[in-house]
């Protein structure tokens, strides 16, 4: 009962930032599971339920905190594997993953932690060029791309390095209109080196969509992550 309660809070704590998304309710569902099943303990039902379907859901949570453990340490390992000085030098493009725009146009915290790694790359490497990806959502005054290339060129990125991808709402979504901007550009996307910029706990999901999106070769570039978040963004992970 103590875990659905630290549950349900930690869903109205990133509901009250509120990112475009409804993924915080997925913290409700489980927070209410959890006091549901102590309600059950404590009142005897569960002790009264058949002996073989206690075994089973015993059995699902085992496995569900082994796919957990599994899911953190690829996340984990992937993180580690986009630190700047493991970043190939020889990128051609370099994809920034939308986030949350604020009321007056200007990037969100995660938002601006994804730019600034973009822009570091981008500024020791002349050559690349960067697609910015995120369209407006309902609560956004502008879209996410603008947002963002206004965001590189006030920092120096040359405004004919950068192009919009300003259609997309989910990550999925993000990689897959990418992908077509790279072959409207000439690009083949089996063989483009591309950079994927996110959060650094983001990208063990992102590299797998591109990856499906046809991205072969995309590797992921780190950006931090706000230890808040890190619940979230690791359990989005498993929809990878």
């Amino acid at each position: 009962m103590a875990l659905g309660i630290v549950l349900a809070g930690y869903g109205l704590a990133v509901m009250t930032v509120w990112s475009g998304s409804l993924f915080f309710c997925t913290w409700y569902v489980l927070g209410g599971l959890c006091v549901a099943v102590g309600v059950a303990m404590r009142r005897g039902a569960w002790q009264r339920l058949p002996q073989a379907l206690r075994v089973g859901a015993a059995s699902v949570a085992a496995v569900a905190v082994v796919a957990a453990v599994f899911l953190s340490a690829n996340v984990m390992r992937a993180s580690r594997e986009s630190k700047p000085d493991r970043v190939p030098d020889d990128l051609q493009w370099v994809v920034v993953l939308g986030a949350q725009v604020k009321a007056d146009g200007t990037p969100s915290n995660v938002l601006r932690y994804r730019l600034d790694a973009a822009c570091d790359y981008l500024k020791g490497h002349p050559g690349s060029m960067a697609i910015v990806s995120g369209g407006q959502g309902l609560n956004e005054p502008i879209s996410e791309a603008s947002c963002m290339a206004t965001y590189l060129r006030e920092r120096g990125i040359d405004p004919g390095r950068i192009q919009l991808e300003d259609e997309s709402r989910t990550t999925v979504e993000n990689l897959r209109f990418c992908s077509r901007i790279l072959r409207e550009q000439g690009f083949d996307p089996a063989t483009v080196r591309v950079g994927i910029v996110t959060n650094d706990f983001h990208l063990y999901r992102a590299c797998r969509i591109a990856r499906r999106q046809g991205l072969a070769g995309a590797v992921g570039i780190g950006a931090y992550s706000t230890p808040s978040t890190c619940p979230t963004t690791c359990c989005a992970n498993a929809r990878a």
